[in-house]
């Protein structure tokens, strides 16, 4: 069953019964209701949706567009409710505004906006808080961890502070064992919290048999230690700021 053919015949049975499509208003619920010009509503909230790329809002743009609507798929993408799509106006539409402070991005998010356009809302998505991250990084050396923490932040993030909170090491430990396994266990017993082994080697092997003379071999373990960063940032305040469009 192609369910988006399904919803443009019952677009064209509605017309034919009803007249024009007069408005559209999709509630918060992700309720869409279809108000004809006799005055007759249709709700749906089972398969045509909005605010997203999918079937549903695919299925809504087909709808719409046999109604007579003019929206493409990427403003029906943009949707977001409460909001009332009306006939022969186009549909909202949106920017994302970007700068140093939250005021300054409301500020040119109201300035973007064209005079005759009508605001709906808008909407902070990061008010520029300086945020912490922990970095677990591996690096030869203290600039190595710094350079591949810095790397992993987001885009457009300024640093604040960095401090290193463990400093990464490498070296061997040797232990006394009767196994590569037991000489392991030993090793971890003795490192710091975090550590990692690698390599284990056998310098003296375990001599004796079951209970008789037994003495235990003499292992060397590698390890190391990843480098912990901490890295204080700022990233941009971002705004998003939704605006119905003057009709001309």
């Amino acid at each position: 069953m192609n369910i988006e053919r399904t919803y443009m015949e019952q677009a064209q049975q509605l017309l034919k019964a009803h007249g024009k499509l007069a408005k559209v208003p999709c509630q918060s619920d992700g309720s869409i209701t279809f108000v004809y010009e006799d005055g007759y509503t249709w709700t749906d909230s089972v398969y045509m949706k909005f605010g997203y790329y999918g079937q549903g809002p695919s299925c809504f743009e087909s709808f719409l567009r046999i109604s007579g609507f003019d929206i493409s798929p990427k403003e029906i993408s943009e949707l977001r409710a409460p909001v009332t799509l009306v006939a022969g106006q186009p549909p909202p539409r949106a920017l994302v505004i970007e700068a140093l402070t939250l005021e300054d991005a409301r500020r040119k998010a109201n300035e973007s906006v064209p005079p005759d356009a009508t605001v709906i809302g808008l909407e902070v998505v990061h008010d520029g808080t300086p945020q912490v991250e922990e970095l677990a990084v591996e690096g030869s050396s203290r600039e190595a961890a710094s350079k591949e923490a810095r790397r992993r932040l987001p885009d457009g993030a300024t640093v604040q502070q960095e401090q290193t909170i463990r400093e990464g090491n490498k070296a061997i430990v040797t232990v006394q064992a009767y196994s590569r396994r037991e000489a392991d266990r030993a090793a971890m017993a003795q490192l710091p919290e975090g550590a990692t082994t690698h390599e284990v080697l056998c310098r003296e092997y375990p001599k004796g048999f079951l209970c008789f003379g037994r003495k235990p071999g003499t292992y060397q373990v590698s390890w190391s230690l990843l480098w912990r960063i901490k890295l204080t940032y700022r990233k941009k305040a971002v705004v998003k700021v939704r605006f119905q469009p003057s009709l001309k």
